[in-house]
């Protein structure tokens, strides 16, 4: 049952409010967290299916149409795009991809006008020989 695939990753079902997928990042707001290409977010084993690499996803919920800047930094210490590069990408809930900030740069930024609705925007580590990447995620 449900229950029991769930009960590995330390969630529920039905989801209880904490297990709510993808969490919802609250604007304005901020999340500090890792990635490992070995574990995948939040420590869970990582899928498999979409080999050595991790996503951390949020969802944005807008009740009003307003321009939203994304601000992604990645902390950890001696930072090396081989190793720790993690890409930004928002999408709508129909998966179109409305935004993206690529690339080798430490720290990533987007701002784009949005209307009413659901968001999903994701983390990527992207990196081409990846170790396990801290990150601080700031939407003001």
């Amino acid at each position: 049952n449900a229950n029991t695939l769930l009960a590995p990753f330390n969630a529920s079902f039905p989801p209880a409010l904490a297990d709510q997928w993808p969490p919802n990042m609250t604007l304005p707001g901020t999340d500090s967290a890792s990635l490992n290409a070995a574990l995948g977010p939040g420590g869970t084993p990582a899928n498999r299916q979409t080999g050595l690499s991790s996503n951390a996803v949020y969802r944005l919920e807008l009740t009003m149409a307003r321009s939203v800047t994304i601000n992604l930094n990645v902390t950890s210490a001696g930072y090396n795009s081989a190793t720790h590069q993690v890409d930004l990408y928002l999408y709508d809930i129909g998966n179109n991809q409305l935004a993206a900030a690529t690339g080798s740069m430490q720290g990533k930024s987007m701002t784009i006008n949005l209307g009413i609705g659901v968001y999903l925007l994701r983390l990527h580590h992207a990196a081409s020989n990846p170790a396990p990447v801290n990150y601080s995620l700031v939407i003001p």
